[in-house]
């Protein structure tokens, strides 16, 4: 059995490999109403695929871009391994929600690295790799969080309704992909 754990900002978080999420993941993913959540102290993202087959196992382990866009209230965080695809919104509104506490601020020439879960419909992890992003995507990350959190202050507070026009939106105007000139920072994942 594969296991890994995350360590990183909120503390050990055990995930294991062909077992449910923890309770406090599931919760967030179920309520999320997507396929993909982050916990950025926990350098933390899980996958879910509603219609996940043991061959996506293959493009999950493959090579891999992370693409990060800060826009008007969300971080816009996508993922692309092989023929997966996942877009996964954060916002101050999200962490308030969920008491996810600030991303601690990283160093200029460090590659942090990520805990990625690949997770089915039924919330068991089926997949679960460590991968480092670029020192500009962090940063990036970060910047975002950080400017999001200000002109949140700046505005009086964003609400949900806000959140989702903008995501609504978003996809309206490209509901297939989302294209690389909209994000701030691209790179490939590392091992």
């Amino acid at each position: 059995m594969a296991s890994k754990e995350t360590q990183s900002g909120g503390g050990a978080l055990p995930i294991f490999r062909d077992h449910p999420l923890p309770d406090e993941i599931a919760a967030v993913l179920r309520s999320s109403g997507t396929g993909a959540m982050i916990n950025l102290p926990r350098q933390l993202i899980i996958l879910s695929l509603q219609d996940y087959r043991p061959a996506d196992l293959a493009d999950f382990e493959g090579s891999a871009r992370f693409r990060v866009a800060a826009l008007r209230t969300v971080l816009l965080i996508s993922v692309s391994m092989g023929s997966l695809n996942f877009d996964i919104i954060w916002s101050p509104v999200i962490a308030r929600e969920t008491g996810e506490p600030l991303m601690e601020p990283p160093s200029p020439t460090a590659h942090p690295a990520f805990s990625f879960v690949l997770a089915d419909a039924a919330q068991v992890a089926r997949g679960i790799r460590m991968a480092t992003i670029s020192p500009a995507c962090a940063t990036a990350l970060w910047r975002g969080q950080q400017d999001l959190l200000s002109r949140e202050t700046q505005a009086g507070g964003f609400t949900s309704e806000m959140v989702m026009q903008e995501i609504r939106a978003l996809f309206g105007q490209f509901p297939r992909s989302v294209p690389d000139n909209v994000f701030h920072e691209i790179c490939d994942l590392g091992d």
